[in-house]
Formats: C-alpha cells, structure tokens, sequence
C-alpha cells in the first residue's frame, strides 16, 4: 500500500477516516454495514464479487468505503483494516 502517492490519495485517505467503523475483517465490515438489498449480499456470487472488489480496493488505497446509498446505516462508511476506528486514526493523523 503505498499511502501519499499524491496530495489528492492522501487527502481522500484521511477525509474518510470520521466515518471509519470497527470490523474483523473486510466480510464482517460488508456484513454489519452493507445493506443486503443494495449490495445484493443475498446472492452468493454477487457477495463474494463485491469482496473481491473491495480486497483489491483496500490493497491499492489502504481503505475501503461502503457509500451512503449502499450502507445499512445510510452514511457512508469506511474501513481501515482490523483493530482500526476513526477516532484513533484522527488523533494519528491531527492530534
């Protein structure tokens, strides 16, 4: 993961860290926050797509985002790995 590549990938690295969530794993995070109708998470094949989607997402970019539209809590939220929750990554990066 190379984070900072450019001022515009960093800047949309920490904009999103707010909306950071909790999860295990990347499929815990599309389970607890995906909405099942909107992600069409009910559709094994489809569900292991959107995974495989977001890996290589979070492999590139260091995050992963599930948008307003698509999140069971209808905000955008964000993913930064395990262990990871935005209020520690906003005292990270701001103090």
């Amino acid at each position: 993961m190379e984070i900072g590549r450019d001022e515009d990938e960093e800047k949309l690295y920490k904009m999103y860290m707010p909306a950071a969530v909790e999860a295990r794993s990347l499929d815990d995070f599309v389970d607890r926050f995906g909405s099942p109708s909107r992600l069409s998470l009910k559709d094994k094949d489809a569900r292991e797509k959107i995974i495989r989607k977001l890996e290589r997402e979070f492999k590139k970019d260091g995050y992963v985002i599930i948008s307003m539209n698509k999140s069971i809590k209808r905000e955008t939220v964000a993913w930064y790995g395990p262990g990871t929750n935005g209020r520690d990554l906003v005292k990270k990066f701001w103090g």
